[in-house]
């Protein structure tokens, strides 16, 4: 048997939840790595909740445009021979 295991202390471990602004019960962590592991997985699952947003919140909006201008377009092709992403896309057809 290890020593590990005949020295060992084991500590009653009392967890108390309190509630979340959802309502349903959180637990306080206490532990650094155990916290960078939930924000990992958070990130990496991407909880849709925490980034949906709220129907009353009356800032403006930012919109991030999603394609390329029609100057940054002119400028790949000239430089890298690059496709349009439309025209790409249409190679899959």
């Amino acid at each position: 048997m290890p020593m590990g295991f005949l020295n060992r202390k084991n500590k009653p471990t009392t967890v108390k939840p309190h509630l979340n602004f959802m309502g349903g019960p959180s637990y306080d962590i206490t532990d650094p790595i155990q916290t960078l592991r939930v924000m990992a997985a958070s990130c990496f699952f991407g909880e849709p909740m925490y980034y949906a947003r709220d129907v009353q919140d009356t800032r403006k909006r930012v919109f991030h445009r999603g394609h390329l201008s029609d100057v940054h377009l002119a400028h790949l092709k000239a430089t890298l021979g690059a496709l349009d992403p439309q025209d790409w896309r249409d190679l899959w057809d």
